[in-house]
């Protein structure tokens, strides 16, 4: 082939931009590809979320080890409201299956109703405080060097805590509901402790990580 000057191959148009909003990718006519914005974009959003999901997998199964191997934590997490539950349960003996019409039957009623509340607010908060300023250094050293984000964080803890907090329920659950006897039906008053629980729980992890 004879050579060809610059300005010939310009005459030609042979050197052409890119489009701008053609989504393909393109062959210019030095035979590289040159991909548009838009699918730039849209390839950085691809990424960004399976990047999400695969932070959430191995920060999920970190989380879990942990918890598994801190059997303190664990005997504290569970030892705590079955002594309470179980002590509340002997205290309202059968307060829920006395006539309410008097006052003294009502407000022992309500009194184990408010106890046994109380008990699953404390329970489900407490750890999360403790636990907050042990794992608080770690969490700010990793996101810091860009391993993770806060939010797949945030969402690896949520399989945990709500399996923590559903067992923590069945527990209040099985101490309280045949021991003060309670009138409702066990399978509502388990949802309603453990909705309680993981409530409580996002809230303390939301209060506790702003405020640091």
């Amino acid at each position: 082939m004879d050579d060809i000057s610059v300005e010939e191959m310009d005459k030609r148009r042979m050197f052409q931009a890119p489009p701008q909003n053609d989504e393909k990718p393109h062959s210019q006519g030095t035979g590289k590809m040159v991909v548009s914005k838009p699918a730039r974009e849209e390839t950085s959003k691809e990424n960004a979320i399976t990047r999400f999901f695969v932070e959430m997998k191995y920060l999920s199964q970190r989380e879990l080890q942990y918890t598994m191997r801190n059997t303190e934590a664990l005997g504290a997490r569970f030892g705590s409201p079955i002594f309470l539950n179980l002590l509340y349960g002997l205290v309202f003996l059968g307060a829920a299956q006395n006539d309410d019409t008097t006052d003294v039957n009502f407000n022992d009623h309500v009194g184990a109703l408010l106890f046994v509340t109380i008990s699953c607010m404390f329970d489900s908060a407490i750890p999360v405080a403790l636990e907050f300023p042990i794992q608080r250094p770690i969490f700010l050293r990793e996101y810091a060097v860009g391993t993770y984000g806060a939010g797949s964080y945030f969402f690896s803890k949520l399989p945990i805590e709500l399996s923590m907090a559903f067992l923590n329920a069945l527990i209040v659950d099985l101490l309280t509901y045949w021991l003060i006897g309670f009138r409702g039906r066990f399978e509502y008053f388990l949802l309603a402790w453990w909705y309680e629980r993981q409530q409580r729980g996002c809230c303390m992890y939301a209060l506790v990580y702003c405020d640091n």
